[in-house]
């Protein structure tokens, strides 16, 4: 959905560069989750990069800071060529039960496929099993002091469509080199040739929805 970011103390944010945002929202409830998904194909295999500015918050029910209200967020691109279908996923993680862990974080591992249907079949690789911690990647990001208020991030994440390796993150001021990093890969599926879908997701760690929003997104390649 668009968003203008009203608040109930000191009426709209407005986006970054104008009136609107992309927002993200999910149910209340620890654990909820909503995800978000842009269906596309590459034209050749490259280095595609995804930018944006984002904010997250959970709903300001409350006038307390909230700060471990948001459990995560993050991006999963879904990309196949001839030979592999795979699922590079990268997440922040905020709060974990109550507890603030404020680390970057990605998935190789994730649980098995299930048949929907006759020929159809799918996988729900958000949870939170097998998440590995990036190294080097423990990032406090700014939050303010009063629930209602709002600060936008700049982020990158980099992939190699030819070699299937993650290039590089950047969340502000710190960069992380992932080209080293593991990433979900299966077999090549039917109907599914030169897929690119970009996959943003966030949970709430409280009984308060949790929402993203994003401004200026960019979507680019060196092809």
């Amino acid at each position: 959905m668009l968003s203008n970011l009203t608040q109930w103390d000191g009426g709209t944010h407005g986006g970054l560069t104008g009136s609107y945002a992309l927002k993200l929202a999910s149910r209340p409830g620890r654990g909820a989750q909503t995800v978000s998904l842009k269906r596309m194909t590459f034209p050749r295999a490259c280095t595609m990069q995804l930018e944006c500015f984002f904010t997250y918050k959970p709903e300001a029910t409350q006038l307390e800071l909230s700060d471990s209200d948001v459990r995560s967020w993050g991006v999963v691109f879904d990309i196949q060529n001839s030979e592999h279908r795979v699922l590079p996923q990268i997440r922040y993680l905020n709060s974990l039960n109550g507890e603030l862990q404020n680390k970057w974080q990605y998935k190789e591992n994730s649980i098995d496929f299930r048949d929907v249907g006759d020929r159809t079949v799918t996988i729900y690789h958000y949870g939170e099993e097998n998440w590995k911690d990036i190294p080097g990647g423990h990032q406090l990001i700014c939050y303010n002091e009063i629930p209602t208020k709002v600060n936008w991030h700049y982020f990158r994440l980099g992939f190699d469509i030819r070699t299937l390796r993650y290039t590089e993150l950047q969340c502000n001021d710190l960069v992380l080199d992932l080209s080293g990093l593991g990433t979900l890969k299966f077999d090549a599926m039917p109907n599914l040739q030169n897929l690119f879908n970009v996959i943003p997701f966030v949970d709430s760690d409280s009984d308060k929805r949790a929402f993203l929003y994003f401004d200026s997104i960019l979507l680019s390649g060196d092809w």
